[in-house]
């Protein structure tokens, strides 16, 4: 049955398949590149020895390689399908993998640049070493003008979803099949190079010698280099250390034209074969073997001779052991794709451009404020304006109404007491609600999920104008956000001092407390400069913590965090460092803080407002380390990570630097104050 005219059993099998094609990709693109790859090489070097091309694999070694010794032959497979299964779990992340990421050394690079420069096509023929994706990558970013064949995939869907993932990469494509062929010739007749793999198995081929056995072999790169008169530039992929490659671009191998046009095809597929046999026999186990490359008279004097090493793989065994591989797979796979399922499940499933956020907060009316001037007795001196981290899970919603009683008994509850409490005694806190951005916002890199983090900001910006009309009486002023908070605290205070510049003799400082802030807009000459001591005014206190030892989550915390650009949009570090300034220490320092400088976490959730919290002094020791904030485990159970998935992905309910983060914002107002003019008074 065509692939155009399907039949209902067909399209029902084809979409089983996408599901578990897309599941399959799902779990791959959630993990880090290297595991992925290590996952892809276990798993096949586990499963694949109890799959029928098995002995594919085995008989291709052996007829190639007929000498090998029994552990030779045994590592060869076993490394083969290492290679293999590491492919195929690359091919989702091929986005990740492409020159420009590092992972692919290209080895005569000059020559891509030679052949892009000059404009003379070129037939770039290769075979499938290591990951032979990696080729199609590298000859796109090199800037050589190249269509590239592959083989359709049979499912029509998984077809589409291919193509897609070439596509990430730049890579155009088109099936071997129909009007491919007049699609190269079209393309080197208008100077495009076009690239084919030539080691495979083709029945309307070639009969010629590879490895010492007759293989048929496509004539049809030779074919089209003599006709436009271009070279076969061969090009091969080696495997340096797992998911990291090195691309060699081999000297090109020019045809003769002698007028015998038969004669100088089979002479070119000769010499594609013999290089092809060549660069196999360096590199064995970086080869596709599972493919049947000679015709299958071959295979079965193989197998007539080696039929009885073969007797004890009975189906039964083989069953057994794959369902067991099979139900190993399914728990891990399982467990691999618990945060993508949860996450998922907090998906709004709507474009956010299309999407009606909750009514926008009247700061005239004191439902629309957490704290509106609260203050221990005898209140402080200074204004605090701050900024709460994510209640908000999210789910139907881009964005939280402020309303949302979850939403407020988690803020009232846990949030405001332990990351507002450390202010409590510094001054007057004023800490508005706003249409938070959900958790799922802060869990993925999507558009949406910019723009709707970036869409908070007008109600922070709304809610600070209204303090500053309405509260504001010349006090001195702290900034101060945690979390999401922190992040639009960071906004916050860049914009009002540009705007303002008198706001900024009145600064004691801002605080942005577990989030990141790039380090170099914030030197000693920029506008609000980091903090380099307690002593010190006017200045930002920016850290982002994780736990010691956590090296993976410090690298996804920075590969994933967003900053704002000038224009108030969100992007990536882009590869500037995280600025990272100790709480203990109170300065921008990478030294070490033992424990016993730390003056105290608190866990203050369910506490009354006001009620200031018993202190855990000496829990932990900090150190800024590539501008994260690492700090060891604390020893107290009340200072463990609780609650569900979603809650250990917010704030935590406890602050391991509350007693720090309140000393240091009680000495800068005292540093504040000493520092002001004579006469200068502040507001009551």
């Amino acid at each position: 049955m065509s692939r155009d005219n399907p039949t209902l059993g067909e399209k029902i099998s084809w979409r089983i398949e996408a599901i578990g094609y897309d599941l399959v990709v799902l779990l791959l693109r959630a993990l880090p590149v290297d595991w992925a790859s290590a996952f892809g090489g276990w798993l096949f070097r586990t499963i694949g020895p109890l799959t029928p091309v098995n002995r594919t694999a085995s008989d291709n070694l052996r007829l190639a390689f007929p000498k090998l010794s029994e552990r030779e032959h045994a590592r060869l497979l076993n490394a083969q399908w290492d290679n293999v299964g590491r492919t195929f779990a690359e091919f989702p992340l091929m986005d990740r993998i492409r020159p420009g990421t590092g992972r692919v050394e290209v080895i005569n690079g000059e020559r891509l640049a030679e052949i892009r420069d000059r404009g003379e096509p070129v037939v770039f023929v290769s075979g499938h070493f290591a990951n032979w994706e990696v080729m199609p990558a590298t000859i796109v970013e090199s800037g050589v003008n190249c269509l590239m064949t592959y083989r359709a995939m049979n499912n029509p869907l998984i077809d589409k979803r291919v193509k897609e993932g070439r596509a990430a990469y730049g890579v155009k494509l088109f099936a071997p099949k129909g009007e491919a062929t007049r699609d190269l010739m079209s393309a080197l007749s208008n100077g495009q190079s076009v690239a084919l793999m030539n080691d495979q198995k083709f029945n309307a081929g070639l009969a010629l010698p590879f490895f010492g056995h007759e293989a048929h072999t496509a004539p049809g790169p030779s074919r089209l280099a003599l006709k436009y008169d271009a070279p076969l530039q061969t090009m091969t992929v080696e495997r340096t250390r797992g998911a990291r490659y090195r691309v060699v671009v081999h000297d090109p191998i020019h045809l003769e034209q002698t007028g015998d046009r038969a004669r100088d095809i089979e002479t070119a597929v000769r010499r594609v074969n013999a290089w092809v046999e060549a660069r196999v026999r360096e590199r064995p186990e970086e080869w596709f073997w599972v493919h049947k490359r000679w015709p299958k008279e071959t295979y079965a004097a193989l197998r007539a001779e080696d039929k009885a090493r073969h007797k004890r793989f009975v189906w039964s065994r083989r069953v057994a052991l794959a369902l067991s591989a099979l139900l190993l797979f399914g728990v891990a796979a399982a467990f691999a794709w618990r945060e993508d399922i949860l996450q998922t499940g907090l998906d709004p499933k709507v474009p956010f451009q299309t999407y009606e956020p909750p009514a926008a907060p009247d700061y005239a009316s004191p439902a629309a404020w957490a704290l509106a001037g609260e203050a221990t007795r005898p209140p402080g001196t200074a204004d605090i304006f701050f900024v709460h981290p994510t209640t908000y899970d999210g789910g139907a919603d881009w964005l939280g109404p402020i309303d949302d009683a979850a939403s407020s008994d988690l803020l009232r509850r846990v949030m405001l007491p332990n990351y507002a409490g450390p202010f409590a005694r510094v001054g007057r806190i004023y800490a508005p609600l706003y249409r938070q951005s959900s958790l799922y916002t802060q869990l993925t890199l999507r558009d949406d999920a910019r723009d709707a983090r970036a869409f908070v900001y007008r109600d922070i910006r709304a809610a600070f104008d209204h303090y500053r009309a309405t509260w504001d009486s010349g006090r001195p002023l702290i900034l101060a956000g945690t979390g999401q908070g922190a992040e639009l605290v960071a906004r916050l205070a860049d914009e009002v001092l540009r705007q303002d510049p008198a706001l900024r003799q009145r600064l004691v400082a801002v605080y942005v407390v577990d989030a990141i802030v790039p380090e170099d807009t914030h030197r000693a000459t920029d506008l609000l400069p980091a903090c380099q001591s307690r002593a010190q005014a006017g200045c930002l206190v920016a850290f982002a913590q994780v736990r010691e030892g956590a090296d993976d989550v410090a690298r996804r915390r920075v590969d994933r965090a967003q900053v704002w650009t000038d224009r108030g949009a969100l992007t990536g570090l882009e590869g500037r460092l995280p600025l990272c300034v100790n709480p203990v220490l109170g300065a921008q320092s990478d030294a070490l803080a033992p424990a016993r400088l730390s003056l105290g976490a608190a866990n203050a959730s369910g506490l009354e407002w006001g009620s200031r919290p018993p202190f855990i002094s000496r829990q932990i020791e900090t150190q800024c380390v590539d501008g994260v904030l690492r700090h060891s485990l604390p020893r107290s159970e009340s200072l463990r990570p609780s609650g569900s998935w979603a809650d250990r992905r917010k704030s935590p309910p406890y602050n391991l630097f509350y007693a720090d983060i309140e000393a240091d914002a009680l000495e800068r107002v005292a540093v504040f104050e000493r520092s002001t003019r004579p006469g200068l008074v502040h507001g009551e």
